[in-house]
């Protein structure tokens, strides 16, 4: 699935995928696009077979000029075959996950979610709280 301003798009085939990235790959060759580079990457495993991957696209132009930035958004799927893609989501690139640290809701002595917070749990610094 490719989620972005533009729409959902499912993909589930990588014919599909190719077709819906096909008019942002042409607009980008057309003002020069050479290469993209992912960077401040934060991985979050989600589970034994799933994980989140977040960064910034940087998209570099032929002269090596700076073109543009995307944040982006990748939920994997671990399958027989290794890690894939289930669904990637385009945004903002100013409004790119990072950790923070966020304190948590007390309610009585407790956390929210009903866990007794130890001294160091007061606060979380995680890629996501």
């Amino acid at each position: 699935m490719l989620i972005s301003t533009a729409g959902v798009a499912s993909t589930p085939t990588r014919d599909v995928v190719a077709a819906a990235f096909k008019p942002t790959m042409e607009g980008l060759r057309a003002r020069g696009f050479a290469k993209s580079e992912l960077t401040k990457l934060r991985l979050k495993r989600l589970s034994a077979t799933s994980m989140m991957a977040a960064g910034v696209a940087v998209r570099s132009k032929t002269d090596g000029q700076e073109l543009e930035r995307a944040g982006v958004i990748y939920l994997l799927q671990k399958t027989y075959s290794g890690w894939q893609f289930a669904t990637v989501v385009l945004h903002d690139a100013d409004d790119a996950l990072r950790p923070t640290v966020a304190k948590r809701r007390r309610v009585q002595g407790r956390e929210a979610d009903g866990r007794t917070m130890g001294h160091s749990s007061a606060a979380c610094y995680s890629f996501f709280c």
